[in-house]
């Protein structure tokens, strides 16, 4: 198995939503101009994922997501794993959607809970991910949001406990054409 990391510190599901289509958006350090950051992840798409193939994309988002509306990130969620999967023309490709946020009942938490929820209904080819909203506090995030050492450690193996067999034996891959 091998596991390539895109993630970038900072974005939101709406920054890989817009970015996916070229679409402007305001952000300290991403360039929407640029595609920044989906296309930090096309290109490993393109460079590297359209020779070895993929059994699924493995999906945290949430922890930046909590001034978004509920309808937002579901709807960014959709641009961004649609993009993708019509850039590898496959339209099977399984996403796995991690409880991903800050903990807590809060009502912005509460809403991108909500939309996590959402996304595994109303987007085909979903399924539920690993928990990482429970890794929380200083000794798994060392500043509330982003995974320290520690965090990282029990986050892999929050993944590896949440992907079932039929994750290996049911989805459907993409293999290079």
């Amino acid at each position: 198995i091998r596991i390539y990391n895109t993630g970038i510190g900072g974005s939101s599901s709406e920054q890989w939503g817009l970015s996916a289509y070229g679409l402007s958006f305001q952000h300290p350090f991403f360039d929407w101009k640029l595609r920044y950051p989906y296309s930090l992840f096309e290109k490993r798409l393109v460079n590297e994922i359209s020779k070895t193939g993929l059994r699924g994309i493995l999906v945290a988002h949430g922890e930046n997501d909590g001034l978004l509306s509920e309808n937002k990130i579901v709807e960014s969620t959709k641009m961004y794993i649609q993009k993708t999967r019509d850039l590898l023309d496959a339209p099977q490709l399984t996403f796995s959607i991690a409880k991903s946020n800050t903990g807590g009942t809060a009502e912005p938490i509460m809403k991108v809970k909500s939309a996590q929820r959402r996304i595994l209904n109303e987007i085909k080819n979903t399924m539920v991910g690993a928990d990482l909203e429970t890794l929380t506090g200083d000794k798994y995030r060392w500043d509330g949001i982003h995974f320290n050492s520690a965090g990282l450690e029990q986050a892999a193996n929050r993944w590896n406990e949440s992907l079932p067999l039929s994750f290996f034996t049911q989805t459907t891959p993409y293999t290079p054409k």
